[in-house]
């Protein structure tokens, strides 16, 4: 029955996507799991799923989608997206999941969204990626933990211009 209603929801998404329907999709969008978005995304063009992506207001919900996608449609998603945007996304989400997806992407990438980051919290994102692969998530808990207890949040650096 849940995977009936996984395929229902990735259908709707990719119905209403091919569509352009904005505000439905939009609606959609924020009400469903995050992984069946990006169920939905694995199965849309590039410019469809820029489309998509283009619907999230949510940064947290976005940064997540980040971590969702494959490989192949995150690169998608960033080579049609602003850094500066990209950046807020990454910005929204728990560092260990800001290393594992910019572990993702070609280092030109990496690093332009990283130079967007406020100096604490790029450095715990480069000390999170220096670490071999966790899959308990017993070292990026501690930081994360601690950042809570310290009032800490993800910010994006602002610039003059």
């Amino acid at each position: 029955m849940a995977e009936n209603l996984v395929q229902v929801r990735v259908d709707a998404i990719r119905r209403l996507t091919r569509r352009r329907a904005s505000g439905p999709l939009g609606r959609a969008i924020a009400k469903c799991p995050i992984e069946d978005v990006a169920e939905a995304v694995a199965h849309l063009t590039r410019g469809e799923t820029l489309f998509l992506v283009d619907q999230i207001e949510d940064d947290v919900q976005a940064g997540e989608l980040l971590y969702a996608v494959d490989d192949r449609d995150l690169l998608s998603i960033l080579e049609g997206v602003s850094i500066e945007r990209v950046s807020l996304w990454i910005a929204g989400i728990e560092p260990d999941d800001q290393a594992d997806v910019l572990a993702r992407v070609p280092e030109e990438i990496r690093e332009k969204v990283l130079a967007h980051l406020e100096e604490e919290d790029r450095e715990n994102v480069e000390e999170l990626m220096a670490w071999p692969p966790d899959p308990a998530g017993e070292r990026t808990s501690v930081v994360w933990g601690r950042r809570r207890e310290l009032g800490g949040s993800m910010s994006i650096k602002k610039r003059s211009r």
